[in-house]
């Protein structure tokens, strides 16, 4: 391994004679530039590749090149909007699809309805002293036991 060539890539910039510049390879020019030969990679495999030699970029490259990777850039960050939306409204029909399916509205039908207004009128009259309305409040129970019995036996259970 001590004798073995390093993998690692070196970016220089040279700032001595005052002009930035940034020391690359000639394969990673020809990428970054879009001018790649006989080979498609993932960004990846890319930073994997061996680089011969290298070569110097302007100022105005950098740019180039800057200003390419600024717009994918901006093409992924649309994309993954886009498919945020997408994940956002396949998980609301969903949910929805669940509550059509599981949390069906029972019907709003008022039962025992004379009774309760006993009992509520009862609670008006008697505020200090309820236990008086004891005798509406059963009847209201039972009216409403007699009714969840009618329903269980016309569902058959």
């Amino acid at each position: 391994m001590g004798a073995s060539e390093s993998t690692t890539r070196v970016v220089t910039l040279e700032g001595d004679d005052g002009s930035t510049v940034v020391t690359i390879s000639e394969a990673v020019a020809r990428r970054l530039l879009g001018k790649q030969t006989g080979f498609t990679a993932t960004p990846v495999e890319v930073e994997k590749r061996e680089v011969p030699s290298s070569s110097t970029l302007s100022r105005e490259e950098l740019k180039t090149i800057e200003s390419y990777y600024e717009k994918r850039l901006k093409a992924i960050e649309a994309q993954n909007e886009i498919l945020r939306r997408t994940s956002e409204e396949s998980f609301a029909s969903a949910v929805k699809e669940v509550e059509e399916k599981f949390l069906k509205p029972l019907p709003s039908c008022s039962v025992c309805t004379d009774f309760q207004e006993a009992v509520s009128n009862c609670y008006r009259n008697n505020k200090d002293a309820t236990i008086n309305c004891a005798p509406e409040v059963k009847a209201f129970k039972n009216c409403v036991q007699k009714h969840r019995e009618a329903v269980l036996e016309r569902k058959g259970g």
